[in-house]
């Protein structure tokens, strides 16, 4: 849609659209995990430091990366909303600090406490010890 000329503001349309959606549900998430982590913190800690499932950890994680894309996901609406000719698009710098170098410290985040510990944990106690089943 944006490459004919006669479709170019439709077709911004929907990409703006498309990206308030993915602030919005993203921000859904995060929402969601505070919920989860609250609830965690208040009934079931003490049963998921006795299966030595470190959750903390992996919940931090999943903190700082959530905030860091959802930074990003905010620097894009606000990238595409000032056209080709706005100061994001046009010095490269800010493309590289608000995208490049957030999504460098998720993956960083992400290979330093990986996730594959919890289902390694899982698999070690064959999923049955504590009611836990690894799906797949």
């Amino acid at each position: 849609m944006l490459v004919k000329a006669n479709t170019a503001a439709k077709g911004g349309d929907v990409i703006k659209v498309g990206l308030i959606i993915q602030i919005v549900f993203f921000g859904v998430f995060i929402i969601t995990s505070i919920i989860f982590h609250v609830k965690l913190e208040k009934n079931g800690t003490r049963v998921l430091q006795q299966r030595a499932v470190p959750w903390k950890k992996h919940q931090t994680v999943l903190y700082v990366s959530s905030l860091l894309i959802f930074v990003r996901s905010i620097f894009r609406y606000i990238e595409y909303n000032e056209g080709s000719s706005g100061t994001l698009l046009q010095q490269e710098f800010w493309t590289y600090i608000f995208d490049a170098a957030l999504m460098l410290l998720v993956m960083i985040a992400f290979n330093v406490i990986h996730p594959a510990e919890i289902s390694r944990l899982m698999k070690e106690r064959k999923g049955g010890e504590y009611g836990m089943e690894l799906i797949g």
